[in-house]
């Protein structure tokens, strides 16, 4: 479940189950926290790429403003929505492209790193015909249904009594065993 909790943290978030997740547009929750002030820790967005094309005002007002300590990761799915590049274009946004092996993540990711700790925005491309050479699996013994798998909101994730992965639905990205902090999710070569 999502946690609603609108109290500052005093600290940096080092782990998935730390972050506040918000269940709304979140540009229009990054914007309101900007406008409002808020100086309690860094924030952070995921955007949909299809969502900015709708939203030009908002994000040059993003952009524009003198907050510095926001991150925006705009993940770009086998080329889909890349009209929301011309967009950060538009508003003279500066972004940095990032392309993301699923069968390296974390050092695929190390690129990131110096956008992730200050301002800006990353643009993660993700290419299908780079996906699908593992699946993912759940090792039942380590899973102890914390439920941080479940928050990515795969489709192929779905819960009977423990967290199980369809491998037939599995893109093979990665993401669930990177956000599972107990080792329960393994990458499985496909035959």
């Amino acid at each position: 479940m999502p946690s609603y909790d609108m109290l500052p943290t005093f600290f940096e978030p080092r782990s998935f189950d730390q972050v506040v997740d918000f269940v709304v547009n979140p540009l229009l929750a990054l914007m309101a926290f900007l406008r409002a002030g808020y100086g309690h820790g860094r924030l952070i967005a995921v955007v949909n790429p299809c969502s900015l094309l709708n939203q030009e005002d908002l994000i040059r007002e993003i952009v524009n403003t003198y907050h510095d300590n926001y991150l925006m990761i705009i993940p770009i799915i086998n080329d889909e929505c890349t009209d929301a590049l011309n967009v950060l274009s538009k508003v003279y946004a500066q972004y940095r492209v990032v392309n993301y092996d699923p069968s390296n993540p974390l050092n695929s990711l190390q690129d990131a790193l110096g956008i992730a700790n200050s301002r800006g925005i990353i643009v993660i491309r993700i290419s299908v015909n780079s996906l699908g050479k593992y699946v993912y699996s759940i090792v039942d013994e380590y899973c102890d249904n914390c439920g941080d798998c479940l928050r990515t909101n795969c489709p192929a994730i779905n819960l009977s009594k423990k967290p199980v992965i369809d491998t037939k639905a599995c893109v093979g990205c990665g993401i669930c065993q990177l956000v599972c902090l107990r080792g329960a999710i393994v990458r499985v070569k496909i035959s």
